[in-house]
């Protein structure tokens, strides 16, 4: 029997999006009770913070799945992740393109794994910019990599992760190349998370006693 997983889910930007609307598609017992998103771009992107494109995407798909959705713009928003609490129990707190780091006690609410996705192959390109710091060594590849969170960022065990070919550097300029495989990746993310949950619940079977 098919084990129905409850997710609490800390999705932005189109990637966030892309694995919001392959879980309500998905056809397995997933069950997303809360999502967490950001509206505002970061500081460092836009001294105006101006709301961010796929915002309104996220508010419709929400409404239409009838799925709570929360705005976390600030450090000390997401030190608290208001309203959490209150999806407990919940099997599986998934982050995909989250910025901020998730509060060490919080990663031990759900019952099966904290699960984050990263752009880049890990512990290689641990933190930010990875696409772009793979480009820059020269490397033929870029891998979205799902693995356990755990307090230090970007350091938990990987579960599993999908390559992608970098192709020919075609783009005027490295950050052109950095934008066209970063959209290249998105059809990925749903294919690692749905892997990285069933094998998280694998490993929970497995040490289970008895």
């Amino acid at each position: 029997m098919e084990t129905h997983l409850r997710l609490v889910l800390l999705a932005a930007r189109e990637a966030g999006l892309a694995t919001l609307r392959a879980l309500a598609e998905d056809r397995r017992h997933r069950e997303v009770c809360a999502v967490y998103t950001h509206r505002r771009r970061p500081l460092s992107e836009d001294p105006q913070r101006s709301e961010r494109p796929e915002f309104a995407e996220y508010v419709e798909l929400a409404r239409g799945l009838s799925i709570p959705l929360h705005v976390v713009d600030t450090r000390a928003e997401a030190r608290t992740l208001a309203g959490l609490e209150a999806y407990q129990p919940f099997d599986v707190l998934l982050s995909v393109s989250w910025r901020f780091a998730v509060p060490a006690t919080m990663l031990g609410w759900p019952r099966v794994a904290p699960i984050n996705l990263h752009r880049g192959r890990l512990p290689d390109y641990a933190g930010t910019e990875p696409v772009r710091r793979a480009l820059e060594a020269g490397d033929r590849s870029v891998v979205v990599t799902a693995h356990r969170m755990i307090e230090e960022i970007d350091a938990g065990p990987v579960l599993t992760e999908r390559t992608h070919p970098v192709g020919v550097r075609c783009g005027p300029t490295l950050a052109d190349d950095v934008e066209r495989i970063k959209s290249e990746l998105l059809p990925l993310y749903p294919e690692v998370a749905f892997e990285a949950l069933e094998l998280a619940v694998e490993e929970q079977r497995t040490r289970a006693p008895g």
